[in-house]
């Protein structure tokens, strides 16, 4: 069964990375692979060449990228496709599970570079159940003509699986990912089979490493940093040993390191402000720790290009608040204590950076990051002047109350005067303890802010400006009146309040959802809705990921698959035919969304018709191309993949073919220019189809058509001219004049000879002009032949017109 395979999250890497490389996906076949990479403009192989163990494909493109990208195949005898910059061109690294050769060809803007699926044709059907891994590579290994050595860490391990009439690279990889063994290649073809560490210490040792740590950046240095990179021109030489894992680390280590890009910002506040403005930043732009840094002294910021522009303008927001903030002076009219007491509290609420009571002066210094709660700081020290005043009153109101009483009862009592004393004193004590002044609660004024995102908004506030207490009631954003104007320019920011919206009609959610995890947009900065069967994309990021992500869903709403319909089927869906296999199925690409329509199509509508192979039948290729459906030839029998409505009409062109065979159907090989295939076609009304380095023709005079051909292989010098319609007059003049043939068909003329007399006769026709002229009087046809003859021309008269048509 043909099938199709394609890793979607590389399609969108590579378009927002690339600038001519635009799409990469591979096709996998009954009997092959095919890796397909599709360009701007015809691509132009400038070097092919493979390492020892035939392994490791290298293909140098002339061509520009920017970025190095993996695709992962894992399908036949291929692993996977590394595309790296290398001196601002492709350098593509095709990696493969078993020694095989590769053929590659470019057709328009595409490569294609196909692979065996198998290296094998035998095919084994087997129920493995703890069997010892020494005993089933030995088996493999004798089944089907391998060289395996075991490491000591792949021996005497148990592994279970089933196989069903898989190929060797099947098992291969079943086995594999069941024993968690890791292979490689040495250079005579020899498959060397241990756990990842033993495979790559000796892996280490080949570039006499020999404390096993081995990575690209240790490559990297023994290269000479990109040196090897620079002057070889076959890098697939340098795999000597190794498998996948192995070949992934040695390309990355021949890949240059990308050069850090900075940019730099000014600011005219203190270095340490600057610290904490980034802290908040960082948080709420999710920045790496690495992303930025203060260059204390020069009072510079330097930020990473990783960093959205859009941040920018947040940065620049608050330092211009950060300058805004100065020492303001108020005076006071209660105690040192009781200023104290009132500050620690109005701290907790306003943005109060510090404060100074100076005794001396009877003043407080305040230093306030918003400016707007100075009003609300003046009404605070107001409101515990009052209170003081009321408490006061109140105490003296007491105090002469009591005192009041005391004069009363001292001379009620008479002689108790000095009773009378200790009772005033131990009242007046009691008088004079001073309680605290109970400052009040201060209150927040809050203002609303009308935002779409409040609660986005509100987190962003509450790390960047914790003393505007943000509240969220009802979807509503409040914040402490003096930070609207924050809350309302956060807003306005695509990362936080201001999203994009995305609108796609032909690319499904998952595949969405795909997309924003491999570009590493989390969860909470996108969502997607399906509204009339569009999905609409709300997309909290910056313009840079906003358009990778356009491009990467652009992308990806475009899709390849290979399907076993006919050429009609196809007509009812607005695909394209990348490819045409001799076996009838086709390589087709289109908009993800047609392409699922015409898989859900094809498994209501498509049918299988069988029908007895005849000893006179032609091949099955010559049925496919003729029928326009796929064919499978299985015991005798022939396998008709069709849309249900065509299986009569099918049955006819069998039919038809059948008995038109040998005397209709002319096989032939292709030795011909286009234009005579083409010629001959309209010439002599036959079809004709390519098949591999053969041509069918197909028709009533297949046999002439043919003919013709071969004539034109013979004669080097025989061509085909297309010219303007010839008349039959002019028609023989030239076969006389020129020895050459001409076919009339239609509103089109055909020149067929020697090149020189086709030449010449093309110049005749260009002398040949058509005159109309418009006559007063009318021409007899006395007149007519007169002129004719005289002046050798051709002359079509219309009496009721009173106008003649003069060719010649």
């Amino acid at each position: 069964m043909t099938k199709k395979l394609i890793v979607a999250l590389f399609l969108i890497f590579v378009v927002s990375v690339f600038s001519e490389l635009s799409d990469v996906n591979f096709v996998t076949s009954t009997d092959q692979v095919t890796v397909v990479l599709s360009f701007t403009k015809a691509p132009k192989v400038l070097y092919y060449g493979k390492n020892e163990n035939r392994t490791v494909h290298y293909f140098l493109i002339d061509d520009v990228i920017k970025n190095s990208a993996y695709l992962p195949v894992s399908s036949g005898t291929v692993e996977g496709v590394q595309i790296v910059p290398i001196d601002n061109q492709v350098n593509l690294f095709v990696y493969t599970l078993m020694p095989v050769n590769a053929t590659y060809e470019v057709k328009s803007t595409k490569l294609y570079i196909r692979f065996p699926y198998s290296i094998s044709s035998k095919r084994l059907t087997a129920n493995f159940v703890n069997i010892k891994t020494d005993v089933f590579f030995k088996d493999l290994a004798e089944f089907f003509g391998l060289k395996i050595v075991l490491y000591d860490s792949a021996k005497n391990k148990n592994i279970n699986f089933k196989a069903n009439n898989s190929s060797l690279e099947e098992i291969l990889r079943m086995t594999l990912s069941v024993s968690g063994l890791s292979y490689a290649y040495s250079t005579n073809q020899t498959m060397y089979i241990g756990s990842p560490e033993e495979v790559q210490k000796n892996f280490a040792t080949y570039w006499q490493i020999y404390d096993g740590q081995v990575n690209a950046d240790k490559l990297r240095q023994i290269l000479g940093t990109g040196t090897y990179a620079g002057v070889s021109k076959d890098k697939s030489k340098l795999f000597v040993f190794g498998g996948l894992n192995e070949y992934k680390m040695l390309t990355e280590a021949l890949t240059p390191p990308a050069k850090e890009s900075w940019r730099y910002m000014s600011y005219d506040i203190s270095d340490e402000e600057m610290k904490n403005i980034m802290s908040q930043i960082s948080k709420v732009y999710n920045l790496p720790q690495d992303s930025y840094q203060v260059i204390e002294g020069q009072r510079k910021l330097a930020l990473k290009n990783i960093v959205p522009k859009e941040v920018e303008n947040t940065i620049n927001q608050m330092i211009a608040n950060a300058k805004q903030k100065q020492w303001v002076y108020l005076n006071y009219e209660i105690s040192d204590t009781e200023v104290e007491q009132l500050m620690e509290k109005l701290k907790k609420i306003y943005s109060i950076r510090d404060y100074v009571v100076i005794s001396a002066t009877r003043r407080l210094a305040v230093l306030l990051d918003n400016p707007a709660d100075l009003k609300q700081i003046e009404q605070a020290l107001k409101t515990a002047k009052t209170i003081k005043a009321e408490e006061e009153a109140k105490k003296q109101a007491l105090a002469t109350q009591e005192e009041q009483k005391q004069t009363t009862g001292a001379q009620a009592a008479g002689g108790g005067g000095e009773g009378a004393t200790t009772t005033a004193g131990a009242g007046g004590a009691a008088g004079g303890a001073v309680s605290p002044i109970q400052m009040p609660e201060p209150e927040i004024k809050y203002t609303f802010v009308d935002v779409l995102y409040a609660q986005r908004v509100a987190n962003a506030m509450q790390i960047l400006y914790p003393k505007s207490n943000p509240k969220v009631l009802n979807g509503r954003l409040y914040v402490a009146s003096g930070y609207e104007n924050f809350a309302e320019n956060l807003a306005k920011d695509p990362m936080i309040g201001n999203p994009w919206k995305i609108i796609i009609e032909d690319v499904s959610e998952e595949t969405v959802k795909s997309a924003a995890e491999y570009l590493g947009i989390e969860k909470e900065n996108y969502d997607v809705k399906i509204i009339n069967e569009k999905l609409i994309v709300t997309l909290f990021s910056s313009q840079e990921m906003y358009k990778k992500l356009l491009s990467f869903l652009d992308v990806l709403g475009n899709t390849s698959y290979v399907v076993k319909v006919d050429e009609e089927y196809l007509k009812k869906f607005n695909v394209t035919v990348l490819q045409r296999f001799s076996d009838g199925t086709k390589l087709i690409t289109g908009r993800t969304k047609e392409i699922e329509k015409l898989k859900k199509a094809i498994s209501e509508d498509i049918t299988t018709y069988v029908v007895s192979q005849l000893p006179t039948d032609p091949a099955p290729e010559v049925f496919a191309k003729l029928t326009g459906c796929p064919v499978e030839i299985n015991g005798g029998l022939m396998f008709f993949t069709v849309s249900k409505s065509r299986v009569e009409f099918l049955k006819a062109q069998i039919e038809e073919i059948r008995s038109s065979y040998s005397s209709n159907i002319i096989i032939v090989d292709d030795k011909f220019k286009p234009e005579e295939k083409d010629a001959v076609e309209k010439i002599y009304k036959v079809k004709i189809y390519n098949l591999d380095d053969k041509i069918i023709i197909y028709g009533a005079l297949a046999n002439e058509a043919a003919k013709v051909l071969e004539n034109f292989a013979k004669d080097n010098n025989q061509v085909v001219e297309l010219v303007q319609p010839v008349n039959e007059n002019l028609s023989k003049m030239l076969k006389e004049l020129f020895k050459v043939n001409v076919y009339n068909l239609g509103n089109v003329s055909y020149i067929v000879g020697n090149q020189k007399n086709v030449e010449e006769a093309k110049k005749y026709i260009s002398s040949f002009v058509s005159v109309e002229v418009s006559s007063n009087a009318e021409l007899s046809q006395v007149h007519i032949d007169y002129i004719t003859k005289v002046y050798n021309v051709q002359i079509d008269y219309f009496a009721n017109l009173k106008k003649a048509r003069v060719q010649g």
